[in-house]
């Protein structure tokens, strides 16, 4: 098999910093076709599995899987 080093990159279109109700989008790439994704907003799963997601305050990344194994951004 061959292996395949994983870049997950995650933008933000928006502000960086956001408090209250304010809100921001995150959107994840570089990861391979046919992933299985999953956003965490601080360590919990949030069940979002788009690669763009709407946040609001909080600590967030994402997780691929695809066939078995893992990529984090």
């Amino acid at each position: 098999k061959q292996i395949q080093r994983v870049n997950i990159n995650v933008a933000i279109s928006g502000a960086n910093f956001v408090c209250g109700p304010d809100r921001t989008t995150l959107t994840a790439s570089g990861f391979p076709a046919g992933s299985t994704l999953m956003w965490y907003q601080n360590g919990v799963e949030t069940g979002v599995t788009s690669a763009t997601f709407s946040v609001g305050s909080g600590t967030y990344y994402v997780i691929a899987t695809l066939n078995g194994c893992s990529a984090q951004s």
